[in-house]
């Protein structure tokens, strides 16, 4: 089972391009890790949230940390276009509720099914 650590509030940077593809944005999955690491102190609400995906092998949920790149360019060193190709739309999938309950618990880490990643590009499996 993999656990994600998903940024939960948008990182910015002054110059659009560099906000654009180097900072993490609401959502993105920021890291992953085997069921049960020990996470930072830091790497919890208000800035992240960590996530468990029952049945989903550690070294297939890395793919969720790839960016995006320019799908117009197939070269090898195509441009990437956002931080992050994938994400975790958790207000909507979790609800005010759910985020109430793991913003008063540091132990609480809810579990979601892989389908709730969401790709950027709008293509799915």
């Amino acid at each position: 089972m993999a656990e994600f650590l998903i940024k939960a509030v948008d990182a910015s940077h002054p110059d659009p391009a560099k906000d654009r593809t180097g900072c993490y944005k609401r959502g993105d999955v920021v890291a992953v890790a085997p069921d049960g690491h020990r996470w930072g102190r830091d790497e919890a609400l208000p800035k992240f949230l960590v996530v468990r995906v029952p049945g989903l092998p550690v070294e297939r949920a890395r793919r969720y940390t790839e960016p995006l790149y320019d799908p117009l360019d197939a070269s090898p060193e195509s441009r990437v276009m956002r931080r992050r190709r994938y994400r975790f739309d958790f207000m909507r999938r979790l609800g005010a509720g759910m985020m109430d309950a793991v913003g008063k618990s540091e132990w609480l880490v809810p579990e979601i099914s892989e389908a709730f990643i969401e790709d950027k590009t709008g293509r799915t499996g």
